[in-house]
Formats: structure tokens, sequence, C-alpha cells
């Protein structure tokens, strides 16, 4: 577990290049999660929200767009930022002038969760994603999240 850029240093750049090009097909293609929008939606109206991310932003933002949901988010860090979370999320720590203690960082990976607590952010993992409830739990979120209704009332929790 962890970032993808620092635990597949030895892929080409070609290769890289081919894996993202059917990643980003299968994500675009890809719905949204049921009630996504509308947390989205209610958090946008009382928080600044951001996407840190190894998808390249182009890619995001287009799919955010496709979904309505883009005007929900202040900016949309990806791979072509930086290849580290750490880095980008600093970088938003800084530009809004937040501390990291009253940041939360939502998240579908085990990888996201360790990132994050390197900038000692608060996280919240969700179990809709890519790992698991168990594999998340090993990062020791603030708490786990089985619905996108829930968001809210976690965030207000932390």
């Amino acid at each position: 577990y962890g970032n993808i850029f620092t635990k597949t240093p030895q892929l080409s750049p070609e290769v890289r290049s081919a894996i993202t090009a059917n990643y980003v097909k299968s994500i675009y293609d890809r719905q949204i999660f049921p009630g996504m929008v509308e947390a989205i939606r209610n958090l946008c109206g009382t928080y600044t929200l951001a996407i840190v991310s190894s998808t390249n932003s182009d890619v995001i933002d287009s799919y955010l767009e496709k979904h309505s949901i883009r005007n929900c988010f202040s900016r949309v860090l990806g791979a072509d930022v930086s290849t580290s979370k750490v880095e980008k999320n600093e970088r938003l720590l800084k530009e809004f002038g937040v501390p990291a203690t009253s940041t939360v960082f939502i998240t579908d990976t085990l990888g996201d969760i360790y990132e994050a607590k390197e900038g000692a952010l608060h996280t919240i993992g969700v179990t809709w994603g890519f790992h698991s409830a168990a594999e998340l739990e090993q990062g020791g979120p603030c708490v786990l999240v089985s619905d996108p209704s829930l968001l809210v009332a976690a965030i207000q929790n932390i």
C-alpha cells in the first residue's frame, strides 16, 4: 500500500502512459457511486472542497463536469501537478491558509490515509471504493463511513 508512483518506479514512461490511458477510460465510463452527488453538493455548501489524486487533473475535471459537480471543488490537484499527495496537501493548506488540524482527507485507499497522516490531516475512510473496510482500518482513519449520506455527520464529529 502506498503511493502508486513510488511503488512502481521501474515502469517506463510508455508503459505508464498505456496503463493511464486504460485507467482513464475505465474511470470516465464508471458511474458515480449512488448518493455521492448529493453528498458533494451538501458538503460544498459548508466546506471548501478540493481533490488530491493520482489521476491527471484534466481527467478529473471532465468527470466532475460530466456529473455537474465541478463547481463544488475549489481545486483539483492531480498527478500532473505532483505525484506526491503529501506535497499537494501541503500546497492546499498553504494556499487556503488553514492548519492541517482543521482539514479532513476523505479517501478509499489505505495509501492515501498514510499520506494524509504524514501531513497530520484527519482522515475518513469510505468503504465503497478501492479498498475494503478491513484494509482501510489498518491505517487508523478517524472514522470509516459506509454511506455517502453519513459524510457530513462524520466530518462534524471529527
